[in-house]
């Protein structure tokens, strides 16, 4: 990359975090400025209900956050395609799955 693109970065973070970092990066053969560039990239495009949810969580955590959000967004992405049939369909099936769990609860 050409030196004048590139700008240093620096911030104070938990000393344990920052050493887990270098640990992993150094463990996978990953360049610094480059594991540090991408993740930059990932967090200028998540949505920021999703960036609180992960800035509120631990790493090991972090994770299961980002899941859940994608996860959730292809859920409610796909149920708006579906037609008013569909919906009523699945939120029936839905209705009785949580009958039948609440069932086995007893």
């Amino acid at each position: 990359m050409n030196q004048k693109n590139l700008k240093a970065v620096f911030a104070n973070i938990d000393k344990n975090l920052a050493e887990s970092f270098d640990k992993y990066i150094e463990d996978r053969g990953y360049t610094k400025y480059r594991a540090l560039q991408t993740a930059i990239k990932i967090y200028m495009c998540l949505p920021n209900d999703v960036l609180s949810a992960c800035m509120e969580s631990n790493a090991k955590d972090f994770y299961r956050v980002l899941l859940s959000a994608i996860q959730s967004r292809e859920l409610t992405r796909r149920i708006q395609t579906m037609t008013p049939d569909q919906q009523a369909l699945m939120f029936d099936l839905v209705k009785e799955g949580t009958a039948k769990l609440k069932e086995l609860d007893q």
